[in-house]
């Protein structure tokens, strides 16, 4: 099932100059997102940029009764999107459209998942690694960088 809302912005933790996390109400996408699926997000309603960008969904979020409440994106400062997205003040409105892309098929114990990152392609292991957690499957994440300004999850 495919929706496309207009996700308020509930939180946007900068992590340096250039990478951020950005936390959206989302639970029509959270609720039907499965592990290495992406978002097409359109970060103003203006034109510039004119085109929806592609975003892998970082997190799940969970509200209190444990129920999905939204998702989160990975975004690395780079061009006029992901200023804008980086620039994201709580309560704003960006526009998703998703939950898109085939998603991951998780290993099952006793196999064991190996996964390879670099940078912001971190995002779409965060939800693997939470399906593998939750089946017991062991795992290990091999993540790259070309500094160590871009490595913020070790």
């Amino acid at each position: 099932m495919l929706f496309d809302v207009a996700a308020e912005v509930t939180s946007n933790t900068r992590l340096s100059s250039d990478y951020n996390v950005l936390a959206l109400a989302a639970p029509e996408i959270a609720r039907v997102a499965r592990p290495g699926q992406f978002v097409m997000v359109k970060s103003s309603p203006g034109l510039d940029p004119l085109l929806r960008r592609p975003f892998s969904i970082f997190e799940i979020l969970l509200a209190a009764d444990g129920t999905p409440a939204g998702i989160s994106l990975l975004n690395k400062r780079v061009g006029v999107g992901t200023d804008q997205i980086y620039g994201a003040r709580h309560g704003s409105v960006i526009r998703c459209l998703g939950p898109l892309g085939q998603p991951f098929v998780p290993v099952e114990p006793p196999g064991a998942a190996w996964m390879v990152a670099g940078g912001v392609g971190l995002a779409p292991f965060a939800t693997l690694a939470a399906a593998l957690a939750r089946r017991g499957t062991p795992m290990t994440l091999f993540y790259g960088g070309r500094s160590a300004k871009d490595l913020y999850y070790q």
